[in-house]
């Protein structure tokens, strides 16, 4: 993400607020996390089973995210995973 992308996010979280919202998730994933980029990027590259395992769970938040719209609700497991 370069910094002309966080300063965009920044001036439209001082907008939000300055609106009253008080509540501003955000959430940054390392790709596009589609089945695509992560053949390309994960699968055929990662011999680690643990690591695959943990690029699973991210995929699972992004998709839930691109798909629903609404808020995350996650949290990390004693093995260092996401659970949403």
């Amino acid at each position: 993400m370069t910094d002309d992308k966080i300063k965009e996010i920044y001036i439209l979280a001082v907008a939000a607020t300055n609106n009253g919202q008080s509540k501003i998730p955000v959430y940054i994933f390392p790709l596009r996390m589609n089945d695509a980029n992560m053949r390309k990027y994960y699968v055929t590259n990662c011999d680690d089973p643990e690591l695959l395992q943990f690029w699973n769970s991210l995929k699972e938040g992004y998709e839930s995210f691109v798909n629903e719209k609404t808020e995350l609700h996650f949290r990390i497991t004693d093995k260092g995973e996401y659970s949403f």
